[in-house]
């Protein structure tokens, strides 16, 4: 006995494998019909009935496979809704714990126990049961009566709350929800964002940005030039030791740049360190001289000549991206 229901457009079915209930109504994309019988394994079983209730049966499995390609994904075997809250996705406690094979309880614990290390509004969102029927938000068939608020988190703070989760199972699983997950929805974004012209004027839209960036970049390459040409003059020139200030001067005047531009962008490359002292790999290239200066002991930084050839080649490197 099928026990076939018809209520008018709500009629829907589950089909688990080895069964048939029929106590579904107006909830069948809560479930994931990835655990249930297939189109062709359910026309095998429901052969001989009433082809017109066979046919809307198959439609309605066909609408709510459509609806779980779409709104659901696969994560380490198991199908979990894709949730957006105030433009990010954002997973539950449920989520983390299906995916994870943990319990519910042990996520909540968890949760309770960093939550004051946690950002609200940055790291998780707490959204109220009536709020979240307004939303549209798909959390999962039954919400606990006791359950008043209910935590969503976004990417860090499912990273932050599964720190400590060091099995094989968590690594797959957090390396899965932050490729497949997470960064799909940029990924959507920033794709819908580039899109071909679809007219003769768009085209020429399109032209016109395309030369001016072009023309752009030329008059960048023309400024740049001197800049280049002066270094390798520099480096011909070059024969004695010199202070890191001269250095600084000698390169502000035709680089363009400031001197603490030129010492940030060595501490950048990690050439220098916060004091403006090179790193112990670098040393090569520098003497340090120590000296005494109204009575306090001080170091004095000078360039070596390869060190001066090493240091304007990174410096045009950085400065010619």
């Amino acid at each position: 006995e099928l026990g076939l229901l018809n209520n008018v457009d709500n009629f829907h079915k589950q089909f688990h494998l080895g069964h048939i209930s029929n106590v579904l109504s107006n909830k069948c994309k809560k479930y994931e019909w990835s655990d249930y019988l297939t189109k062709n394994e359910y026309t095998k079983l429901v052969n001989g009935y009433d082809s017109d209730k066979l046919t809307y049966i198959l439609e309605e499995i066909e609408k709510q496979e459509n609806y779980l390609n779409n709104n659901t994904l696969l994560i380490a075997n198991e199908r979990i809704s894709i949730k957006e809250y105030r433009g990010q996705r954002v997973v539950t406690s449920w989520d983390i714990a299906k995916v994870h094979k943990r319990e519910p309880r042990e996520i909540n614990q968890n949760f309770n126990y960093i939550k004051n290390r946690l950002i609200l509004n940055e790291d998780y969102y707490l959204i109220s049961k009536e709020k979240l029927a307004e939303s549209k938000i798909l959390i999962q068939e039954f919400i606990p009566n006791n359950v008043k608020e209910i935590p969503l988190f976004t990417e860090q703070g499912y990273l932050i709350l599964t720190k400590t989760f060091n099995d094989d199972l968590s690594w797959e699983v957090q390396r899965l929800l932050v490729k497949s997950y997470f960064k799909l929805k940029e990924i959507a974004e920033s794709q819908s964002k580039f899109k071909l012209p679809t007219t003769y004027a768009e085209a020429l839209r399109e032209l016109a940005t395309v030369v001016e960036e072009k023309e752009k970049l030329e008059i960048e390459n023309r400024e740049m030039k001197p800049k280049v040409e002066f270094a390798d003059t520099f480096l011909l020139n070059a024969k004695t030791d010199i202070s890191m200030g001269e250095f600084a001067k000698l390169t502000e005047k035709e680089f363009g740049i400031g001197r603490n531009t030129i010492f940030s962008l060595l501490r950048s490359l990690k050439i220098l360190m916060s004091n403006n002292l090179p790193y112990q790999q670098y040393m090569k290239y520098f003497t340090i001289t120590e000296g005494i200066k109204n009575g306090k002991d001080y170091l004095t930084t000078l360039i070596k000549v390869e060190g001066q050839a090493y240091l304007l080649k990174r410096l045009k490197k950085e400065l010619s991206k």
